[in-house]
């Protein structure tokens, strides 16, 4: 009998810690479940947070842009190769226009300048190579005050035009684009 009741005691004692092993088990899951619910509510709290606080760099991101935007706009004019040019030649391109063109294969921007009555006798005065339409500014004002339309164009490559990589650049393409400037 006392033997029963040592292999009994055991049997309770395993029926003991089955039940402690299992409720540990449950506060373990518990906690792990009430953990990861704090968890979630942190990085909700954090995501929150950081929601509210982009709102601001937003707004000075949308505000930096928009500055940018209108310096670009506002920009004094700058040559084909980006360089902002000098105050004589800035004011000799915003004295002309951009005319588009095609040299046969492509369309390009040539640079023209006029002075003078358009119902005067047309000057065609063309520049040669290494030159532009600059280098006639002051012949232009002399013809133009003499009651001439003087035009001069920078032909592409040169001055304030579109330099194109491929193009030949011969007399025929000359040619050709002045053919399209005096169509114009």
């Amino acid at each position: 009998a006392s033997r029963r009741r040592k292999e009994e005691k055991p049997a309770k004692d395993a029926v003991k810690d089955d039940d402690d092993e299992k409720n540990t088990t449950a506060e373990i899951k518990e906690a792990t479940a009430q953990d990861k619910v704090g968890k979630k509510s942190e990085a909700a709290k954090k995501n929150a947070d950081a929601s509210s606080g982009l709102a601001v760099p937003a707004t000075a991101l949308m505000i930096i842009f928009a500055a940018g935007l209108l310096v670009w706009v506002l920009r004094p004019y700058t040559g084909p190769s980006g360089l902002v040019l000098p105050p004589e030649l800035q004011e000799h391109a915003e004295e002309g226009i951009r005319l588009p063109i095609s040299d046969g294969k492509r369309r390009l921007r040539v640079f023209i300048r006029t002075d003078g009555p358009k119902t005067g006798d047309a000057v065609l005065l063309l520049h040669g190579f290494g030159g532009s339409s600059y280098s006639y500014r002051e012949i232009m004002r002399g013809l133009a005050s003499a009651g001439l339309y003087a035009v001069t164009v920078d032909l592409p490559g040169f001055g304030l035009s579109d330099k194109l990589p491929d193009a030949s650049y011969d007399v025929a393409y000359f040619s050709r684009c002045l053919g399209d400037v005096i169509d114009a």
